[in-house]
């Protein structure tokens, strides 16, 4: 069996610089404060968790809960080397988080702000391209429920460890496991979606090569 085989990560000695990826973003809206889930204990949540289809779209609440547990940024500061670190409750390498979170709803496409707990329309997208990267994770789907589209700049990373994408996929299965947990944590479903967006999500957004799909989930009501 053949496979593509990842050079080990390492970190650089002085951070490269990188350009961010800039969506234009239109309307937004402020996203409910969590909900907090009912006491349990870690195993019980642990041994609870399955996967299973969405019947439903999620509500406010619990859209912007899951996106809270998911991406929400607790701690931001500029390190001495110039670069961003962050803290979050997944773990990403760094403290770089190189993955943005983009959610379909209704067939349109939303960035989730990490800092103000907001959710933006993305506006420089292809309506055609959207609509084949769209289908690309729909077609995945069964059941009902919203898409949520995990964008990486894989730059963030490489700029500060070469070799580094495999710290970017470990990412972008750290954020799968805590969908998961995060669904269960509140009786909520989820499923891993096997389409990753690849270089779909790139032509969607005309993104420069600058963004590319690492995965997504469909998350909903049971």
């Amino acid at each position: 069996m053949t496979h593509i085989k990842l050079q080990t990560p390492k970190p650089r000695k002085a951070p490269k610089a990188f350009s961010e990826f800039p969506y234009a973003l239109g309307a937004s809206r402020q996203l409910p404060q969590f909900s907090e889930a009912k006491p349990i204990s870690p195993m019980r949540l642990f041994m609870s968790r399955r996967t299973s289809a969405p019947r439903r779209i999620l509500t406010d609440v619990q859209l912007g809960t899951v996106l809270w547990t998911l991406g929400k940024t607790f701690e931001y500061r500029m390190q001495h080397d110039g670069r961003v670190w962050q803290h979050r409750i997944p773990p990403s390498a760094g403290g770089c988080h190189p993955i943005d979170l983009l959610v379909f709803r209704n067939r349109r496409l939303f960035l989730y702000d990490c800092i103000c707990h907001r959710l933006h329309r993305v506006e420089n997208s292809r309506r055609i391209a959207l609509d084949r990267l769209f289908r690309h994770f729909a077609e995945a789907a069964t059941g009902t429920g919203d898409i949520i589209v995990l964008a990486a700049q894989f730059d963030r990373t490489m700029s500060r460890y070469a070799h580094g994408e495999s710290l970017v996929w470990r990412d972008a299965g750290a954020l799968i496991a805590t969908c998961y947990l995060a669904c269960a944590a509140h009786d909520l479903s989820c499923t891993a979606l096997g389409p990753t967006g690849g270089s779909l999500l790139n032509e969607a957004l005309n993104g420069k090569s600058l963004v590319e799909g690492v995965g997504g989930c469909l998350v909903g009501q049971r």
